[in-house]
């Protein structure tokens, strides 16, 4: 995280995750893969994943 630009914006800053989604469509034949990418306070995978989730969860069910 020294690496980053600015570091006194990013005080808390723990890491940097990228979680990456494969969508697949059969009856058109396509697949699609996204990269969402994260900043976060969390240093746990499993706390990271459930909270990126949680979040998509939330912003789907507005859809």
């Amino acid at each position: 995280m020294d690496t980053l630009p600015n570091p006194e914006r990013w005080k808390g800053l723990k890491s940097i995750g990228m979680i990456e989604s494969e969508r697949v469509i059969k009856s058109q034949g396509t697949t699609t893969i996204e990269r969402r990418y994260y900043i976060s306070t969390l240093t746990d995978v499993d706390k990271f994943s459930h909270a990126t989730r949680a979040h998509w969860g939330v912003e789907n069910s507005l859809h």
